[in-house]
């Protein structure tokens, strides 16, 4: 696997584990390849992590292709949409949890039992791990 598809890789495994709550919605602009070849065009240097990638993207937005700009704005309007379905149930749940890196949706996915139906319905599916193409 080379350094660039392990950053797109990183990338995609962070959404996965939430990119609602303090963690930057661009993320998910990897999980349906719509800005893989934006990551390897502009990114392939940047050190997969802490969202590096995403930083990479943001500063070359003006460059990046029309389906990954849809994509990280997509990723933007529904992560807002989930904050504020969760707001309640996080000030409740997670009022303990710092905001970032998926602290919140983490501690809200452990309470899914008991989150309001709101929330439940805006929460991000968790997608199987598929295993990298050759």
């Amino acid at each position: 696997m080379t350094f660039s598809q392990k950053a797109v890789l990183v990338a995609a495994m962070a959404v996965v584990l939430g990119f609602a709550f303090g963690m930057v919605p661009a993320m998910a602009a990897t999980q349906d390849r719509a800005c893989a070849n934006d990551v390897k065009q502009f990114c392939s240097d940047v050190q997969p992590g802490r969202s590096n990638v995403m930083q990479c993207l943001r500063e070359h937005q003006a460059d990046l292709s029309a389906a990954c700009k849809d994509r990280i704005q997509e990723a933007q309007t529904r992560a807002q949409e989930t904050r504020q379905a969760c707001q309640s149930d996080a000030a409740k749940f997670c009022a303990d949890v710092s905001a970032g890196r998926g602290g919140v949706l983490r501690c809200l996915r452990q309470h899914e039992s008991e989150l309001s139906a709101e929330c439940k319905a805006s929460l991000p599916q968790v997608r199987p791990h598929r295993a990298p193409q050759q």
